[in-house]
This record gives structure tokens, sequence and C-alpha cells, in this order.
């Protein structure tokens, strides 16, 4: 007597075949190795590194920038900013 065979599974085993099959002809043709992957990646790395050690200046976050901006500008008269130590002295000495 014949083995008894499930049709699903042989029919599922052979469609996994087929497809490994395809899959190494495709990435034969068109793909690259894993190892040429992770050296481009490294090569990648290493080049944005040398990039970012090379810049003159840190990129700064939105409020860095505005704090150094509210630091560096001149004060105009009537602003309603606390007095600075050297108006308060004048103020005393009247």
């Amino acid at each position: 007597m014949s083995k008894v065979i499930n049709l699903g599974r042989f029919r599922k085993r052979k469609q996994r075949e087929a497809e490994a099959k395809q899959a190494d002809a495709n990435a034969l043709a068109h793909g690259r190795t894993k190892e040429d992957k992770e050296l481009q990646q490294r090569e990648r790395e290493h080049q944005h590194a040398a990039l970012e050690g090379a810049k003159r200046e840190h990129p700064l976050d939105e409020d860095s920038i505005v704090q150094t901006l509210e630091l560096d500008a001149p004060k105009l008269d009537g602003d309603d900013d606390p007095q600075s130590p050297a108006d308060a002295d004048d103020e005393h000495e009247s």
C-alpha cells in the first residue's frame, strides 16, 4: 500500500521551494550581499562622523538660539526688563 500524503502540505512545500528559488535568482540579479550592505553602512557612518567633526559650529536647538539672541540684544530705554545693577546705582546717588 502506498503512503498517505497530505496534499495541502505538499502543495505549500512545493510553493515555498519555488518562491525560495525565485528569491535566490532575484538576489543574484538585483541584490547585494549582507557584507556589502554592512560595509556601505559603516562607510556612511564614518563619513558622517568626519563631516560632523569638521563643522565649525554645532547646530543649536531653537531655545538656545533665542536665549543667545536675547543676551546679545542691546537694551533699549523703556524696556520692561528689571533694572541692571548700573541703573540701580544711579537712582541711589540722587
